[in-house]
């Protein structure tokens, strides 16, 4: 009978590097799998801020529908800005607001150069 306390437990030193290798693999198609989600949070983070300038528009004009002295008067997709504060790094682009009609903006990302579009009321 075998002598159970006299056995040599434990791991060769082949399935040893089998193992990581096994890690290394692992680890190289986790890094390429996740290094390139920058891009895809800027510009994540880029619509999020068009979203909030386009609901503030809207909050804006529902405002000043109700009641000429509440909010703020927007012309310009640079007007909307009053009522909206964000990073210095997102910049708006400047054009006239259609009277009466809803128009889209473009808001710019200045450091990947990426932009998004939002909607912004003409307010008198």
């Amino acid at each position: 009978m075998k002598n159970v306390l006299n056995s040599n437990g434990g791991f060769t030193l082949i399935e040893l590097v089998v193992v990581i290798v096994i890690l290394g693999i692992l680890s190289v198609s986790a890094y390429n799998a996740y290094s390139d989600l920058k891009p895809d949070a800027q510009l994540s983070a880029l619509k999020g801020i068009a979203g909030e300038i386009s609901v503030a528009s809207k909050i804006n004009y529902a405002k000043r529908s109700i009641n000429s002295s509440a909010g703020f008067p927007s012309l310009d997709c640079v007007d909307v800005l009053a009522f909206v504060h964000i990073s210095a790094k997102y910049v708006v682009g400047s054009s006239a607001l259609t009277p009466g009609m809803l128009s889209q903006c473009s808001v710019v990302d200045s450091e990947s150069g990426k932009s998004a579009l939002f909607d912004a009321w003409y307010v008198l």
